[in-house]
């Protein structure tokens, strides 16, 4: 009886990392993004609000654009991970 049992358990465990592994890793490779951020300052260190920054990828030369806050900063969001070349 023990013996069924513990077949039983190990028959169960099986199954579950069976199905539970191919999700986990399927959720994982689906939200895969990256995002670049920073600050556009002059020469002299003062920020600089209202300049367009492009981000290219290299290996597609897909871009995208946002333009900087009044405080300099910017944020490009939902990147796919490549090398990446960004300029103001």
């Amino acid at each position: 009886m023990y013996q069924i049992l513990q077949k039983l358990i190990s028959s169960l465990v099986l199954l579950l990392l069976l199905v539970v592994l191919p999700i986990s890793s399927l959720a994982q490779n689906s939200s895969t993004t990256a995002s670049i951020s920073g600050v556009i300052t002059d020469e002299q260190g003062a920020v600089v609000g209202g300049v367009t920054i492009t981000a290219k990828n290299l290996e597609t030369n897909a871009s995208r654009e946002v333009v900087s806050l009044e405080d300099g900063r910017y944020l490009i969001i939902q990147l796919l991970p490549a090398i990446m070349k960004c300029q103001p």
